[in-house]
């Protein structure tokens, strides 16, 4: 993964409709992989530094591993991504499935893997979540070769859920670069919402590490963003009419690229 501090790196998401395995999927893989490459092929074509794939359509959520039939088709698409475009390529499952995330990464050629809880325990509308930084260390130990590193980019204070324990941005972001993450993702209340340009301060004066805004980023705004942060993730923004479930907007994603520079 290109990602470096003194870098500003911008990453779009890929959200991919319900898979086979999900309760929503509508039964025709082939839209599916579709709408994945026209996405992909935008974000590479229109200036990002890598893309995020994410079982966006899977809800609700399950808590833990995701279904083998869901695995298997987000691998397939994966694999294809990353063999079409040449940027950085991220994988995330929800929710927290780290065990499927690095298993896709390694076995697909990507760079990294965002986790969403690490060192922290957390109420989520898929029930408890616990810190799983031990467990998610040792599974990418397990998962060589290391020729073909998958870093770990990790949420701190994660959008849409509840910490079991109120903790300042700067004590977990220092928890979470000390038990092995390569970088921290701060992000605002949910999809959409705006990251406190305050939290992100923070997160970059406890730590050595790259820290990312992971929600809430338009074009109007991503220059003075981009001023404190290293680099951000953006999703909404970038679809047709703003609107999350929609497709990727070439245009849109043109227009964001050019407020960025």
């Amino acid at each position: 993964m290109s990602l470096k501090v003194e870098t500003k790196s911008l990453f779009g998401m890929v959200h991919l409709l319900p898979l086979p395995g999900s309760p929503n999927f509508g039964g025709d893989m082939e839209r599916i992989f579709d709408r994945a490459r026209k996405e992909a092929d935008i974000l590479a074509e229109t200036g990002f530094d890598g893309l995020i794939v994410e079982n966006f359509g899977d809800t609700p959520y399950p808590n833990g591993e995701v279904d083998k039939t869901q695995l298997a088709a987000m691998s397939a698409i994966v694999r294809e991504i990353s063999a079409r475009v040449d940027i950085d390529i991220g994988v995330n499952v929800q929710f927290n499935d780290y065990e499927s995330e690095l298993a896709i990464a390694k076995t697909c050629g990507c760079d990294f893997v965002r986790i969403e809880i690490f060192t922290e325990t957390v109420l989520t509308s898929s029930g408890i979540i616990e810190a799983s930084a031990a467990e998610i260390m040792k599974t990418k130990k397990r998962l060589k070769p290391e020729s073909s590193k998958v870093d770990l980019m990790v949420d701190v204070l994660s959008k849409g859920v509840t910490p079991v324990r109120e903790e300042p941005v700067d004590l977990v972001a220092k928890r979470t670069e000390k038990n092995g993450a390569d970088g921290i993702i701060v992000t605002g209340s949910g999809t959409g919402e705006s990251t406190p340009l305050d939290y992100v301060r923070e997160a970059k004066q406890a730590t050595n590490l790259p820290v990312l805004v992971g929600s809430g980023l338009n074009a109007n705004m991503i220059g003075e963003v981009l001023e404190v942060a290293d680099g951000g993730i953006v999703g909404s923004a970038l679809k047709e009419e703003g609107r999350v479930k929609n497709p990727v907007s070439q245009d849109r994603a043109r227009e964001f690229i050019a407020s960025a520079t």
